[in-house]
């Protein structure tokens, strides 16, 4: 967008100093058409807007591109290349085109490959925590009960992770509180933590039959590679002494 100030030094440069356009150019660093224009009109701003962004005209270089970028995402950061890098070996391999189409496709098709990424990643880790059903905050009726929902919301965002401490949910039957574990869950996996959701008296089943066949501990390493656990119904099913004691 061209300001009413540089306009307005265009024209008193022009018309009151009669200083030549090849002039004007030289000293306010504009294009020789910026100040024809300004010149030749009556206009206060001029701004161009530039509508879609036409995708680059590589033809069949695109899919050859795709497939150059495909393999550098698989090797180290440091070992990929730049564009300039890039656009040299299609000029090997014949490409006649602008610099610019090329810049502008591998970096959009970076950012994508990004997002793409981290995507896959926290569907992989949602699937792998094992949900018995998907829940979600805003799907939660606050009103009318005793939850304070802003803690349950800070709970949310992970924080209790970075400060190493326990989330407890207490309540009756039907007050929300597998709802509430899951979704606070759910919300904390999306910030990219692993986790997993166990049942107690499944959990505490399993490290039996572990010890039984042998192969005690294995459970255990296996928690310690999450970074957020939850345990739903505590306290609700009897389980046997021996089990308690291997939690």
């Amino acid at each position: 967008m061209i300001e009413v100030d540089l306009i307005g030094d265009i024209r008193r440069t022009y018309f009151e100093e009669h200083v030549p356009i090849k002039e004007i150019v030289r000293r306010l660093a504009v294009s020789r058409a910026t100040v024809r224009k300004v010149v030749r009109g009556q206009a206060t701003s001029f701004k161009y807007d530039r509508g879609v962004q036409p995708a680059p005209k590589f033809g069949g270089w695109l899919e050859v591109l795709s497939d150059i970028l495909a393999l550098e995402a698989k090797l180290p950061r440091r070992e990929r290349r730049f564009t300039q890098r890039l656009f040299e070996e299609l000029r090997g391999r014949g490409y006649d085109g602008a610099h610019d189409s090329v810049h502008r496709f591998v970096k959009a098709w970076r950012a994508w490959s990004s997002i793409r990424g981290s995507l896959s990643t926290i569907s992989y880790w949602t699937t792998g925590a094992k949900f018995p059903m998907p829940k979600d905050l805003n799907k939660f009726s606050f009103a009318g009960t005793v939850i304070d929902e802003g803690l349950v919301r800070e709970l949310a965002t992970g924080a209790f992770l970075d400060a190493r401490r326990n989330a407890i949910f207490i309540g009756g039957t039907g007050s929300g509180k597998t709802h509430l574990c899951i979704a606070v869950a759910s919300a904390v996996i999306r910030a990219k933590a692993r986790g997993r959701i166990y049942n107690l008296v499944d959990l505490v089943s399993q490290m039996e039959q572990e010890k039984a066949a042998g192969r005690s501990g294995r459970l255990v390493e296996k928690l310690l590679r999450y970074d957020l656990i939850v345990i739903d119904e505590l306290g609700y099913l009897p389980f046997s002494q021996p089990g308690g004691q291997l939690l």
